[in-house]
């Protein structure tokens, strides 16, 4: 009679596992994924990725419409890239929309992007988004922004993993080195899309969904150090470089804020 209830167990447990698997969601990378990103039989044209910055950001974009059939795209590395003809509207040379497939998890895909309107900001993104027949939605915003303040590069698959770098202020860095300083300190620092002061180097889990902080890459600049907030980042940065320690990971970068707010930041 053991024998019998064992052998009922174990067919029951066989008969579960196909079901457990099935709840698991398939994530693929790299060209199987981009393969996937079809419309009409061809990739998704790029003009269907550049998302407005505003609260319409949200809305599905109608592939009938954002499909240029007078663009014809171009690959390159992996990339897809499309350009907007300028038709005499100097606001619209330069402008262009590039995109990558990096990953396919169930029904959305992450995909990282590089648009600009033709002005000066030259923006980067990683996202998910959802594409059916007739349309393609942003489901969700994981990273990006404007050149140094948040442009996104160096992309690689590493098993179940994406891995990036982020481009930072000073005020970014000292955000994730010291989080707990005054914000009024803060604000003293370079912050502007123009200011390079680092590269974060992130490896973004797939099944998780979660970034995690690999290493910080200083940039070291030959200016002259100032008494302020700034200008003593800069020469703690330069101490740094001289000892050859330009790269830190999370820990050597707290570190680093510990000496900063003990060195660059006035006592009350």
């Amino acid at each position: 009679m053991g024998s019998i209830v064992r052998l009922a167990v174990l067919g029951t447990l066989i008969l579960a596992l196909p079901l457990c698997a099935q709840t698991q969601t398939r994530i693929l990378t790299g060209t199987e994924a981009a393969n996937l990103f079809i419309y009409l039989g061809k990739p998704v044209h790029p003009f269907c990725l550049f998302f407005p910055f505003d609260s319409d950001r949200r809305e599905p974009m109608e592939l009938a419409k954002c499909t240029d059939e007078r663009v014809a795209p171009h690959a390159t590395d992996g990339w897809l890239t499309a350009d907007y003809p300028s038709d005499g509207a100097p606001r619209l040379s330069g402008a262009y929309v590039s995109y990558r497939v990096l990953a396919k998890k169930g029904e959305r895909f992450l995909v990282a992007s590089d648009v600009s309107g033709g002005g000066s900001g030259k923006f980067t993104f990683l996202f998910w988004v959802q594409l059916d027949a007739k349309q393609l939605t942003l489901v969700n915003d994981e990273a990006g922004s404007d050149r140094c303040a948040g442009r996104l590069s160096g992309y690689s698959a590493d098993g179940g993993a994406i891995r990036f770098a982020k481009s930072v202020t000073t005020s970014d860095i000292v955000d994730l080195a010291s989080p707990s300083l005054d914000r009024k300190v803060k604000d003293k620092l370079n912050d502007t899309p123009a200011d390079c002061a680092g590269e974060i180097y992130y490896r973004y889990d797939l099944e998780s969904e979660k970034m995690e902080l690999s290493s910080l890459e200083l940039n070291p600049e030959d200016k002259t150090a100032g008494a302020d907030p700034q200008g003593c980042f800069e020469e703690l940065v330069q101490q740094y470089a001289k000892a050859r320690k330009t790269t830190l990971t999370p820990d050597e970068l707290k570190e680093f804020g510990r000496k900063f707010a003990a060195t660059c930041v006035a006592p009350n």
